[in-house]
């Protein structure tokens, strides 16, 4: 079953690479471009799907996260349950790892794991302000205190380092987010890039610019910022290595996507406070980078079914081809030729997992 709506590449018309001030900078049009000797596109086929079914443990009440190791086994967050639960490569049920508390191992409100390069299960615990590190078989390895940040997001690199963006308070008193690279135990730190943050009284952005970000196979760091298409790839030793870009297509936010907007996720905000929505969606959404080092950037952008477009560039920052997944569907991780996927609920209200085959050609 072909599974994506997929956009062959064409022409190369409008790309532009060129070196500007020791910065190699990829300029990509709107469509696809043609990569001579490369393969022109890929299906994405959907071989297992978890969530459905009679059995419990197979079942979720909050998915936010999916991750797998190196021999497929499969990670998910049920935030509500504050667990983790784990699935073998056919989908079976194994283990979970965690539980509710404030102790050694325990969860309060988790938000997000990630599978580090040794293949420990990294999990961000906001109720209890630490990043808690796991064996594959569930047993503690280590907790670091993360009291001092906000973390949003994080990732791990193959040093060990740590990745994360946070809010961040200038010697003003002022707020803005950070991209920070720290060293493996926290104690020390490298900023990478700050944003802004602008923040109207009594009013909420549903689509405030923050940080997005993954990492290469050498520990290098991939960042964008979802206000703007402009993707940058950092070196491990902090040197900017390559700037991607590319043309936005315009996508107004219609009366009937700000209708849906409040419905969806905005029907009881607390009296006086106003949701302050733009004219046009951002350029992007979310990013991640496949163990090839090809980029997989979501967009805003709906394609004839009503699924959203994602973009696909390759290593050097050429933007290669496209495909679509459904509203309620995230792209989570992509290694071994897999695309993990999150669905936040499908037609029948409930959380899945799917994992999907690559297929280029």
């Amino acid at each position: 079953v072909i599974s994506a709506s997929i956009a062959m590449p064409g022409p190369a018309n409008g790309q532009d690479i060129r070196e500007e001030q020791g910065v190699m900078v990829v300029r990509n049009p709107r469509t696809p471009v043609q990569v001579p000797g490369r393969p022109t596109g890929f299906s994405l086929i959907e071989e297992l799907t978890i969530g459905r079914g009679a059995d419990e443990n197979s079942q979720f009440s909050e998915l936010r996260s999916v991750q797998a190791d190196s021999v497929g086994w499969i990670y998910a967050l049920d935030g509500k349950d504050r667990v983790i639960k784990v699935f073998d490569p056919n989908g079976r049920f194994l283990r979970t790892i965690g539980k509710m508390g404030q102790g050694p191992g325990e969860l309060s409100a988790p938000t997000r794991i990630i599978l580090t390069p040794k293949d420990e299960v990294a999990v961000l615990d906001l109720g209890n302000s630490r990043l808690s590190f796991f064996k594959q078989d569930g047993a503690l390895v280590r907790e670091l205190s993360t009291a001092k940040w906000l973390f949003m997001r994080f990732r791990v690199s193959c040093q060990e380092e740590i990745i994360a963006d946070h809010a961040a308070v200038s010697e003003e008193g002022g707020i803005f987010y950070q991209l920070t690279r720290f060293s493996p135990d926290l104690s020390s730190a490298v900023k990478i890039a700050t944003e802004p943050r602008v923040i109207k009284p009594n009013a909420v952005n549903p689509f405030a610019p923050a940080f997005q970000h993954g990492v290469t196979w050498d520990g290098g760091v991939v960042w964008a910022v979802n206000s703007r298409y402009e993707l940058t790839i950092v070196d491990p030793d902090g040197t900017t290595r390559l700037k991607i870009l590319k043309v936005p297509e315009p996508n107004r936010i219609t009366p009937a996507d700000r209708q849906a907007l409040i419905e969806e996720d905005y029907r009881n905000l607390p009296a006086g406070i106003t949701l302050d929505i733009p004219t046009n969606y951002p350029p992007l959404w979310t990013l991640i980078v496949a163990d090839s080092d090809h980029i997989f950037v979501r967009t805003y952008l709906k394609d004839m079914k009503g699924g959203l477009v994602h973009d696909v560039f390759d290593p050097e920052g050429r933007f290669v081809s496209q495909f679509s997944l459904g509203k309620e569907e995230f792209a989570m991780m992509a290694r071994d030729g897999k695309l993990y996927t999150l669905v936040r609920e499908d037609e029948d209200g409930i959380p899945l997992i799917k994992r999907y085959g690559m297929v280029w050609k």
